[in-house]
């Protein structure tokens, strides 16, 4: 039986109001049948998904052929230049640069 959290949460509900229900109707030796309705509700609010971490945005553009080709290109005609120099001309980190510099990138 494969059943998604959302569905599982579904049910739980479900269950819950309908021991609660009964036990509204009966009212008699309904503590223990409360208690479980209780018990469920709590467990439903766990299965909850917990908001994403926050991602940082993206900082560098993405790499193809074209970019790594113009990444050892400004390197070979600037032999002097830094790969945080390169990096900032292009709109790539430097880490990327040097992937792409010591052929990480392919």
């Amino acid at each position: 039986m494969s059943v998604k959290i959302p569905e599982v949460r579904g049910q739980f509900l479900v269950v819950a109001q309908n021991i609660e229900a009964a036990c509204h109707h009966i009212k008699a030796g309904c503590d223990l049948l409360m208690q479980s309705a209780q018990d469920i509700r709590k467990l439903e609010m766990e299965l909850h998904r917990r908001t994403p971490i926050r991602v940082a945005p993206v900082q560098s553009r993405r790499m193809d052929p074209a970019l790594k080709a113009r990444i050892r290109e400004l390197a070979r005609d600037n032999p002097l230049a830094t790969q945080q120099w390169i990096s900032e001309q292009l709109g790539v980190t430097a880490g990327r640069v040097s992937e792409t510099l010591r052929g990480k990138r392919h």
